[in-house]
């Protein structure tokens, strides 16, 4: 298994360099992010011919959000994927006690919120920061998170 800095080291320039969407796509599926890849193909494909009107997803976006996923994913739990009315990437998670967000602006920053609410306990948090301080800010957080049950 690779380490953080390797990861890292070898990752952002790849998709730095990334010239298309799906550059960026094929990189995730390399480090095994494939039901991630899915996803974003498939939000990539809806934002696509239909409207001609509605721009693309943002590439920078799903830059910022790809190298931020292979490089922390091992800290987070798998996310809910949307793309916002301005063509950015957000990740979702939520649980009966918790919820996060994080969205991906084009200029590499984060804007994120967390919001703990139990009958001990209530704590929000909301900013826009680097991948790095935002991490830092919303991993508390999780401690309180419980994978969703299913339906």
């Amino acid at each position: 298994m690779k380490s953080y800095i390797d990861t890292e080291l070898h990752v952002e320039p790849r998709i730095e360099n990334a010239v298309c969407h799906e550059d960026v796509f094929c990189i995730l599926d390399e480090f095994g992010y494939n039901k991630i890849t899915k996803r974003l193909r498939y939000l990539h494909e809806i934002t696509q011919p239909y409207d001609p009107d509605d721009p693309p997803m943002d590439l920078l976006s799903l830059k910022k959000f790809g190298s931020f996923f292979i490089i922390f994913s091992a800290s987070l739990p798998p996310p809910l994927i949307g793309i916002c009315p301005n063509i950015c990437l957000q990740a979702e998670w939520h649980s009966k006690m918790m919820s996060a967000v994080m969205k991906f602006l084009p200029d590499g920053r984060i804007r994120y919120a967390a919001l703990i609410d139990s009958q001990d306990h209530s704590q929000s948090t909301q900013a826009t920061d680097s991948r790095e301080i935002a991490l830092q800010e919303i991993l508390p957080y999780f401690h309180y998170y419980s994978q969703p049950e299913c339906e």
